[in-house]
């Protein structure tokens, strides 16, 4: 099941031009896409080119991870963290995947303005619900309360900013 996970969205989509979320909706979003736009980029378009790129799509998403969060906590504790957690729950692309995002969205907090948070936060929570919709989805439900915190702030401090790049997300949203 989980390999068909993998391979069914890129080959619905190369093979028969099915549009994601629209003629075909893959079991955990876009992130199923995946494997398969990396195999055919690296390798070829059958199923053992999937399985093939497995370790590379893991050590990519493991080094994202790790960098990520050593920003934030450390190198060492990164690594241990990101070993351990295999043995208390299966990890998954989607899981270090929204580590990463939270750990970048803790650390641009202090560092960069309101309106640029907050642009941020609904850009990369955008991201993450394309990509994996409940995890993503979590994500952003869990992270709201900063998100409007920032937003009341920013409406007070910097309105004229805040509403230029409201307006200008708006556009590359429709677009």
């Amino acid at each position: 099941y989980h390999f068909g996970e993998n391979l069914v969205p890129w080959w619905s989509l190369v093979d028969h031009g099915s549009i994601p979320f629209w003629d075909y909706v893959p079991a955990r979003g876009l992130i199923n896409y995946l494997d398969g736009g990396i195999a055919a980029l690296m390798f070829g378009h059958t199923a053992a080119d999937i399985v093939a790129t497995a370790p590379l799509i893991q050590c990519l998403t493991l080094l994202a991870g790790i960098v990520t969060l050593s920003m934030l906590i450390g190198v060492l504790p990164a690594a241990g963290a990101f070993l351990l957690m295999p043995i208390l729950v299966n990890l998954n692309q989607v899981d270090i995947f929204n580590t990463a995002v939270l750990a970048v969205l803790v650390i641009a907090y202090p560092r960069v303005s309101r309106v640029a948070w907050l642009m941020l936060w609904i850009s990369l929570g955008t991201v993450s619900f394309l990509l994996a919709p409940a995890q993503g989805g979590a994500l952003v439900v869990a992270t709201m309360p900063l998100g409007i915190w920032q937003a009341l702030r920013a409406f007070r401090e910097q309105p004229v900013v805040l509403f230029r790049m409201t307006g200008v997300l708006v556009v590359v949203s429709v677009v």
